[in-house]
């Protein structure tokens, strides 16, 4: 559960830094038009303009995340292991459960889960 707090939180920071960014490079490029300085002007361009792309992304990141650890909870704390009860529970396809419990496994947060076939997961002894 730590680690996949610690995903979120650190996407959650790098969102707002890069909003941040955006703002400074508004800020640039009206200190850059004013002050007759080219530099400015550029860097606050290129900031501008680079968020324009991936704030969206860095954004979308955070709130699939956010997803992942809802499912996380409701397969740890909850113990549901059937994807459709999952996806019933949350309201979602289970083809979208399953991609997302893939996630979890591939990024060694399930540690202790495997699919026994596309739909069921079974918790591993160790």
């Amino acid at each position: 559960m730590k680690n996949i707090k610690k995903i979120i939180r650190n996407r959650l920071i790098a969102s707002i830094l890069f909003s941040l960014i955006t703002i400074l490079g508004i800020i640039f490029i009206i200190l850059g038009l004013s002050l007759s300085k080219k530099t400015l002007l550029i860097l606050g361009l290129v900031f501008v303009f680079l968020n324009v792309y991936l704030l969206p992304l860095i954004w979308f990141n955070y709130i699939a995340w956010r997803y992942y650890l809802k499912i996380y909870k409701l397969i740890v704390e909850e113990e549901i292991l059937n994807t459709f009860a999952i996806a019933d529970k949350l309201n979602k396809k289970d083809k979208d459960i399953t991609k997302a419990v893939n996630i979890l496994i591939e990024n060694d947060l399930l540690l202790d889960y495997r699919f026994v076939d596309q739909t069921k997961l079974v918790k591993i002894k160790k």
